[in-house]
């Protein structure tokens, strides 16, 4: 059985992509949802067929033995627009929490597919275009990033197949928080 683990539940990325990429998702045989809060939306039966609460990390009790290959798609974050400097919460949720998802079913995990941050770069740095080896962001510098980079580099050196995306920002309906929300706050 061919089984997809999407994280992050809520984000506006999952919320906005579920219903346009129905014809993706039913390619799976089982498809896994990860909240965490309850789901503040309707999804279409036919399929997501399990969705998961989770509060502090993904150890479930769902039966991963069913599955032949597994494909995760990995949302999931704290943004500092929740979580502030909660340094803490950014590096257990950032990166330990999805590196234990990882380790669980690594056996059969096929591919990753993860939404990172271009918050991974230095933008102290004086330089105007960034690059994939331009210098990143520290700790002390950008606890946020960091976090995000952290977990980068532990699929980097984990030998699975992934695609980490960095973006600045993600643009859907109703997302808030950031400087198009903003702009568009501001004309509104």
């Amino acid at each position: 059985m061919k089984t997809l683990i999407i994280t992050g539940g809520n984000s506006q990325i999952v919320k906005n992509s579920l219903k346009s990429l129905e014809d993706f998702y039913t390619s799976y045989s089982n498809v896994v949802l990860f909240t965490s809060h309850p789901a503040s939306f309707t999804i279409a039966e036919n399929f997501t067929n399990k969705i998961h609460e989770y509060h502090k990390d993904y150890f479930v009790d769902l039966v991963w033995e069913e599955a032949d290959e597994i494909d995760l798609i990995h949302t999931a974050a704290a943004t500092p627009s929740i979580y502030k400097e909660d340094e803490s919460s950014y590096i257990s949720i950032n990166s330990e929490q999805p590196k234990n998802l990882v380790e669980s079913i690594m056996p059969k995990l096929n591919k990753v597919f993860y939404i990172s941050t271009s918050s991974v770069y230095d933008f102290e740095n004086d330089e105007k275009i960034i690059f994939e080896d331009s210098p990143k962001t520290t700790k002390e510098n950008n606890v946020y990033g960091y976090s995000k980079l952290l977990f980068e580099e532990y699929l980097s050196q984990s030998g699975l197949k992934y695609l980490a995306i960095r973006v600045p920002v993600m643009i859907t309906q109703n997302v808030k928080n950031n400087f198009i929300s903003k702009l568009k706050q501001n004309i509104d």
